[in-house]
């Protein structure tokens, strides 16, 4: 079955979202103002949805009524917050194993839709990076053959020949999907922010908790995408075949240099750290004893990767294209690092909040 056609339709929670015809034809949905989800008969296995971005994934599914398959490899504690945010048996968790083909068939038995959001920072004695990006997203494409959709998510600004292991590894992952699913759909995000996130609460915390802030080179440019629109894209993207075999790069509505963006940061979390510039090779050789503490925020697989522009390519297919208009950065800004202030201020009253900055370029122009 293909999906072909879309529909507007209004559910809770999700004004004029696009569905595909097939969808609403389906069963018939009441989208009056009932108390529940309207079902529409459609399953999605979202792959690393006890992740940062999972939540997201998984909340925009299960509003537009489909079952969601949670596959998840830890205790079952990994999951429960995502139960919430469905009806009664709308979130399903699914138990398997990134090295048991057989377990990644049985979390796609009965589903229509795919989603790879796996990634991982930094490696564990378990999964390097290659085992995580690369084999267990081949791994998951084999077994999604008969799948309608597949939408894998890989990150901007890789390639094979990257000086990070992180982006190699996605790049090769990114690859091997295309390979063997020729029609997937590849999102390709910049970096992700949101209440939850590694990017925002990362450097709000270094500014509390270092005595500097380091940084390669304040000169590189910064794209950073709201998480909440990666999701509304994964859904804009299902509800239109244009989409099918087509690649994705988003990022948000600006983009910074890294010293306007940390600028911003410091001054909204009330920090009078100052960032001093390091070299690449000193901040890789201070992560060789940073990784091993419990969530590193340096991590010498990363750094590379943000030695350069992470921005979105010129003329490529962009969140406008998926008719999504990004959230700028200021949406989160305040919300996540006021949690960082000392004490005594932290409800001081922000009466110019970050506007006090007029940095920031349009991208999409």
């Amino acid at each position: 079955m293909m999906i072909n056609r879309v529909a507007c339709v209004t559910t809770r929670g999700a004004a004029n979202i696009k569905l595909p015809l097939c969808w609403v034809q389906q069963r018939k949905l009441h989208l009056s103002n009932g108390k529940r989800t309207p079902a529409t008969g459609m399953v999605a296995t979202v792959f690393g949805a006890t992740g940062f971005a999972g939540r997201y994934v998984v909340q925009t599914l299960a509003r537009v009524g489909c079952q969601v398959i949670v596959p998840f490899r830890g205790e079952e504690s990994s999951y429960t917050h995502l139960k919430v945010l469905g009806d009664l048996g709308q979130i399903v968790p699914v138990r398997y194993s990134l090295r048991d083909p057989s377990s990644i068939q049985r979390t796609l038995a009965y589903s229509n839709i795919a989603v790879n959001l796996l990634g991982r920072w930094w490696e564990t004695r378990n999964f390097s990076y290659d085992d995580v990006h690369w084999k267990a997203a081949s791994d998951i494409a084999q077994a999604a053959s008969e799948v309608e959709r597949f939408i894998h998510v890989s990150a901007s600004c890789v390639s094979t020949d990257s000086p990070s292991p992180w982006a190699r590894s996605k790049a090769y992952g990114e690859t091997a999907v295309r390979k063997i699913l020729p029609n997937a759909t590849i999102l390709k995000p910049t970096v992700l922010f949101g209440d939850e996130d590694r990017f925002l609460n990362k450097w709000a915390r270094i500014s509390r908790d270092y005595p500097f802030i380091p940084l390669v080179n304040p000169d590189n440019l910064i794209q950073p995408l709201y998480v909440m629109d990666l999701a509304k894209s994964i859904l804009a993207a299902l509800g239109d075949e244009a989409t099918i075999g087509k690649t994705y790069e988003l990022g948000g509505p600006k983009y910074y240099t890294w010293e306007e963006l940390l600028s911003m940061i410091t001054y909204t979390a009330r920090s009078e750290k100052k960032v001093f510039v390091v070299p690449q090779a000193a901040l890789m050789a201070a992560a060789r004893f940073i990784e091993l503490g419990r969530k590193p925020l340096f991590i010498r697989g990363e750094i590379p990767h943000w030695n350069q522009d992470v921005v979105t390519p010129k003329d490529s297919l962009n969140p406008l294209d998926l008719q999504i208009k990004p959230t700028p950065i200021d949406s989160s800004l305040m919300r996540i690092c006021r949690m960082y202030r000392p004490p005594l201020i932290y409800d001081e009253p922000e009466e110019i909040s970050i506007h006090k900055f007029e940095t920031g370029k349009n991208a999409y122009v």
